[in-house]
């Protein structure tokens, strides 16, 4: 005799397989790229430290850009000072036009100069343009960096995705908010949305 094991009929749920295979990729991730060429002086994150929008990566040397922004900030104080006795001496029509013209040209440039200065400062500083982890670190504190030099890589672990192309005959067998089970060797794997 073959041994038999009889159950009660149950309702319940059934379970299609599809096997399909991807990589995992994040949606948002950003390289990050030196905008000063300086010495790294501080450096506050390594790779897998979580960060956040805004917050300071590293820190280039910036003794003197700070100098060169302080004589720009004394120049332009002096050209804006030159540019009123200019202006009252003007008004009262005791200088020329072309004197007026040179002092407003003069405090114009400067002003330019005084931004770039600015910018060149702020550039000593890299901060983190999006929230997210650090993947890979290219410098260490005491290198030197040049402009457009790779510094980091960040991405958003909370972005990451994995595209599965299903083929057009199996669109039918599924609808949007089903569960699915992602799986890997490596992670094993559960079911998800």
């Amino acid at each position: 005799a073959i041994p038999v094991e009889v159950a009660p009929l149950e309702s319940g749920e059934i379970e299609a397989v599809l096997r399909f295979s991807t990589n995992l990729e994040a949606e948002e991730s950003v390289q990050i790229f030196a905008e000063a060429a300086q010495v790294v002086e501080e450096l506050r994150v390594e790779e897998g430290s979580r960060v956040s929008k805004g917050q300071l990566l590293l820190r280039l040397e910036d003794d003197e850009l700070a100098t060169a922004l302080a004589k720009v900030e004394a120049q332009h104080a002096k050209a804006k000072r030159e540019f009123e006795r200019q202006q009252r001496l003007y008004d009262q029509e005791l200088v020329s036009e072309q004197a007026m013209n040179d002092s407003t040209y003069e405090l114009d440039r400067l002003e330019l100069e005084l931004q770039e200065a600015r910018l060149a400062l702020e550039h000593t500083e890299v901060r983190a343009p999006i929230t997210g982890t650090v993947t890979l670190r290219n410098v260490g504190v005491g290198d030197y960096v040049t402009v457009n030099q790779h510094l980091f890589n960040l991405v958003d672990m909370n972005s990451i995705v994995a595209r599965v192309f299903v083929p057009e005959k199996q669109l039918a067998r599924l609808s949007p908010g089903q569960s699915v089970r992602v799986s890997s060797p490596a992670l094993g794997g559960g079911p998800t949305r």
